[in-house]
């Protein structure tokens, strides 16, 4: 599945994806291996990319809070 038709099946359900962290849910990319990993404003009815981490990559190296550096798993 190539990136923007899984970012357009996200942003029209952003459910459907497993919830895998304390608050992202992730999408695997079949074609490459890497994965998105997403939040869900329910409030705003919108989405936020925090990362797309190839597979083998710990993803906590990609998820740190802007504001204090501090991973937000």
């Amino acid at each position: 599945m190539e990136v923007k038709t899984l970012l357009e099946i996200i942003q029209k359900n952003p459910t459907a994806f497993p919830q895998r962290y304390k608050f992202y849910h992730t999408a695997l990319l079949r074609k490459f291996p890497f994965m998105i990993h997403y939040a869900v404003n329910e409030e705003k009815l919108g989405i936020a990319i925090i990362s797309v981490l190839h597979t083998s990559r710990d993803p906590k190296s990609g998820m740190k809070d802007q504001n204090n550096n501090q991973t937000v798993l």
